[in-house]
């Protein structure tokens, strides 16, 4: 089976969730498929953990041309694709004569009019119920510029969502709570739910990050607004809790911070107030000696959609976690057993502090939570379920 695949997020850089998955979404159709690539925004970085190995790329398609049109030409990017776009797919296309083309993520479902011409199944991959997480971050924002600058954005993945997506011949929900949303306007026949897989093999290798205190992490790009709003919670409502029950334990959060000056990096850099216990690493290349050199990755998101890469990492490195409700939605991980859900803040730091006081409680948390990610998440259990849905699909 050939696949062209086509997506406007590279996974090259694999520092952020979108990223993560979208590598290890192509290592799985690559374990059963010649997967050919095309990506509608230029890679930053070089490739990673053996992305080089799988990625033939066809071609490249600059998302935004000039500086000056980045606002609009994304507001128009929405629902218009190119002519150098159209041009670039069709000759990949005749180039490859795909038996299917896969469309990631992004808002690039007004693509599919244009791509059923060729005659070739068109299926989408989802990362979360999309609008509905762009919205909650819309009205959660308070600030007044970004809220007018978003609405245009609101309204047109609103038309994406409910005019261009059930257009797709089949449509790859993420968890069964996504598949609920979406079949309110997506016909049911054409839903099926895919989880997030992650291979785990290139971390065997990777040493957790050295320091002479113990630490617990929080683990997200502060440029996403649920993550920024995440780690205020954390340093407003738990980390004083368990501060000041554990005065030798810090708090890395893990991730890009907000752009300097704005709102949010003065409300953070306010919050932190040159607190030695609390550690800002910025962006990094890759989390995953942060996560291996925790106590415990918490997850206190108060909004979102989804799965969290941070959550599936930490169990494929054999770290606890504490989540809210919300954030571990949609993943395998029993409460109580594989991972601890707390919505109160109190709660909260009172699990954390447990675990910290308890190696033997962390111990047999992250190994149920390995064993159920072996199980159900891993690259082996990815590939197997690719393979049965597409000899289903081709039986049909």
């Amino acid at each position: 089976m050939k696949i062209l695949f086509v997506c406007k997020n590279s996974p090259y850089a694999e520092s952020s969730g979108v990223e993560v998955k979208i590598a290890n979404l192509l290592r799985c159709l690559a374990g059963i498929a010649e997967v050919t690539c095309i990506f509608l925004e230029e890679a930053s970085t070089g490739p990673r953990h053996g992305c080089e190995t799988i990625l033939h790329k066809a071609g490249v398609l600059s998302r935004v041309n000039k500086q000056v049109t980045r606002y609009t030409g994304h507001l128009q990017e929405v629902l218009i694709a190119p002519k150098s776009q159209k041009r670039r797919l069709s000759e990949a296309i005749g180039r490859m004569t795909p038996d299917l083309i896969w469309l990631e993520f992004g808002y690039v479902c007004h693509l599919i009019p244009f791509l059923h011409q060729f005659g070739i199944p068109v299926y989408y991959g989802s990362h979360n119920s999309q609008w509905k997480l762009d919205y909650e971050i819309w009205r959660a924002n308070a600030s007044p510029i970004a809220w007018l600058k978003m609405a245009p954005f609101i309204a047109l993945y609103w038309l994406q969502e409910r005019f261009f997506m059930r257009l797709a011949d089949l449509f790859f929900c993420i968890s069964t709570s996504d598949m609920e949303y979406y079949g309110r306007f997506i016909p049911r026949d054409k839903l099926r739910l895919l989880p997030f897989f992650f291979d785990c093999r290139h971390l065997h290798g990777v040493q957790p990050y050295a320091t002479d205190h113990p630490y617990i992490c929080l683990v997200g790009s502060l440029n996403s607004y649920q993550n920024f709003a995440a780690a205020i919670y954390a340093l407003e409502e738990i980390w004083p809790q368990i501060q000041s029950s554990l005065r030798d334990l810090r708090l890395y959060i893990i991730g890009a911070l907000p752009q300097e000056n704005s709102r949010e990096y003065r409300l953070l850099m306010q919050k932190k107030r040159n607190d030695p216990t609390v550690v800002l690493t910025g962006r990094v290349d890759t989390v995953i000696p942060y996560v291996k050199g925790a106590l415990v990755n918490i997850v206190p998101l108060t909004l979102g959609s989804g799965v969290r890469t941070k959550i599936i990492e930490s169990a494929a490195c054999l770290v606890p976690v504490v989540s809210t409700t919300i954030g571990a939605e949609g993943l395998p991980f029993e409460n109580g057993k594989s991972i601890i859900l707390a919505d109160e803040p109190g709660e909260f730091a009172e699990q954390v502090i447990g675990l910290v006081k308890n190696a033997k409680r962390r111990r047999d948390l992250s190994e149920c939570a390995y064993e159920a990610y072996r199980r159900e998440l891993s690259f082996e259990a990815g590939t197997g379920a690719m393979g049965k849905l597409f000899a289903k699909e081709r039986a049909e």
